[in-house]
């Protein structure tokens, strides 16, 4: 039995907010209590991906 990865993972965080990505899509998503989860868009309005290990 192989063991389940997580999907995921918190790539920093502070008190007011979470940067978290997404293993499967590699997908960064910024994500605060007050207005909940975003994907996170670079400058020209594209999706910010995660560096891939």
């Amino acid at each position: 039995m192989t063991k389940k990865e997580k999907r995921f993972i918190t790539e920093a965080h502070n008190d007011l907010y979470q940067i978290v990505a997404d293993t499967k899509t590699s997908v960064q998503y910024l994500f605060a209590p007050s207005t909940g989860i975003t994907p996170q868009l670079d400058s020209n309005g594209k999706l910010l991906l995660a560096d891939k290990e």
